[in-house]
């Protein structure tokens, strides 16, 4: 330890001995002085919050991760606690901050900035972790607007509003709230609601990052929709939800879901038949689907794909599904599906025709839009949607469920090129659609680099990395 950090310590020893006396004023002045005879002291006094040059953090200290598909402006936390005296962290490369505050206040709003006037929120409450992503944003979005009509929660960072921030119990309860239509799908990740709130991760692609990343949430205005990957074959859908910002996140349900439509039974492997369907929709979220076998329940997943293992070869098989609520409330059945296992059909008899009429349908700062077409539709079980940045050749962005995508892990003022290729029930894919090329709006975010000279979050670009549609 140098002369200067023998003399802070003192110091600090000092402030901590007659914090109530009238020395106090001299030592803290003593103490900056001694700090700006050094600019390249990057030390400070542990447990005294005397770093940097400075007094900056003898209060809450706030931990958490930031979880993000998409590339933030700024490799920041800002914090801004009922008391109005902001605060601000670093994100690390693997994501986490921390927050040395000044401050006792035991609730900080968090936000980190992706640019183009777009934006996170979350919340800390004492010293818990404190993530912020896609559903700690919705989370408290629905909060404020519901509680104070307050739209943009950047007011309170950029002006000196002083609403009522929500208690711990009031947040968690909202929150979990939301979790819960998705808590099927997190469990089939391993995970429960509690944890994408609580426990401590790292933006490793693995876990609780992995969920984040495959099933964001996606809000337009007054909806949310949720976007759902089944884990397993990486296979993504589109859940309108029902769901409102403005509205309670449990409200009195007693309409079923809508009937699944398009159910195939397909032959996929000599013991297994795939089985696909639309996403059947809801007034608030369907959250699960029951498959039923020949009559008999077989199995529920949170995903509109469902593979029969284990099938008997030779033997046809009838399917039927229905979608359920988060409050039980159960749909009619599908109109039945017949499949069976397959015979040793060579797999390129079963290539699909290419998919046609690729069409941009929206183009954002933070999302893509696209629609396209397919006929013949049966035998068809997926899309592989390929995606070239800024002129370079398409490479394999994500597989979807229909006829549809919702891109969300872009950024302003780029050229995205698409095109889309139909997978048939063996993982063989069609010939490429004609490509379409969509610019997008705003302007460039640029990967930002924080103190340490790194990239403060590397920018995660697709939800999944895979390469086949079949496992082997």
């Amino acid at each position: 330890m140098n002369i200067q950090h023998r003399i802070k310590s003192l110091v600090a020893s000092a402030l901590c001995a007659f914090s109530s006396t009238t020395f106090t004023p001299i030592l803290f002045v003593l103490v900056l002085l001694l700090s700006a005879c050094d600019p390249n002291d990057d030390g400070g006094v542990i447990g005294t919050g005397i770093m940097d040059g400075g007094i900056i953090g003898t209060g809450i200290v706030v931990r958490g991760t930031a979880s993000e598909n998409r590339q933030f402006a700024r490799a920041e936390v800002d914090a801004r606690p009922p008391s109005l005296i902001r605060s601000t962290g670093l994100i690390a490369a693997d994501g986490q901050f921390t927050i040395d505050t000044a401050l006792t206040d035991s609730t900080w709003l968090l936000r980190t900035d992706l640019g183009n006037n777009q934006y996170r929120f979350g919340i800390a409450f004492n010293e818990s972790n404190a993530h912020v992503h896609s559903y700690t944003d919705a989370a408290l979005r629905n909060w404020f607007l519901r509680e104070h009509s307050v739209q943009d929660l950047n007011v309170f960072f950029e002006g000196d509003t002083n609403l009522r921030y929500p208690t711990e119990q009031e947040y968690k309860a909202n929150a979990l709230q939301l979790l819960a239509y998705v808590r099927p799908a997190l469990n089939a990740y391993g995970l429960e609601p509690n944890d994408v709130l609580d426990n401590t991760f790292r933006t490793d692609n693995a876990g609780i990052d992995q969920y984040l990343d495959d099933n964001p949430l996606v809000l337009s205005n007054d909806s949310i929709t949720i976007l759902l990957t089944e884990p397993d074959i990486k296979f993504q859908s589109t859940n309108r939800s029902g769901l409102s910002l403005s509205q309670q996140f449990d409200p009195a349900d007693f309409v079923a879901p809508s009937v699944p439509e398009g159910l195939q039974a397909l032959g996929s492997d000599v013991d297994e038949i795939i089985l696909i369907w639309e996403p059947a929709a809801d007034n608030t979220a369907v959250v699960e689907y029951q498959v039923y076998r020949d009559g008999a329940p077989l199995g529920r997943t949170a995903f509109p794909v469902y593979i029969d293992q284990g099938v008997q070869a030779g033997g046809a098989h009838q399917y039927e599904i229905t979608a359920f609520d988060l409050e039980g409330n159960e749909s009619a059945p599908s109109i039945a599906a017949v499949g069976m296992p397959l015979l040793g059909v060579p797999a390129e008899i079963m290539r699909p025709a290419a998919p046609s009429n690729l069409t941009e349908n929206l183009a954002t700062p933070s999302r893509v839009e696209l629609s396209w077409s397919q006929n013949p539709v049966a035998g068809v079980v997926a899309f592989n949607v390929y995606r070239g940045d800024d002129g370079a050749t398409p490479t394999l962005l994500v597989k979807v469920a229909g006829d549809e995508l919702t891109d969300a892990t872009v950024t302003g003022d780029t050229n995205y090129t698409y095109e889309v290729r139909a997978v048939g029930p063996t993982g063989v894919e069609s010939d490429a659609s004609a490509s379409i090329t969509v610019l997008t709006t705003g302007i460039v975010i640029v990967t930002p680099i924080n103190n340490s000279g790194v990239p403060a979050l590397f920018w995660k670009v697709g939800w999944f990395s895979f390469n086949e549609w079949r496992d082997g």
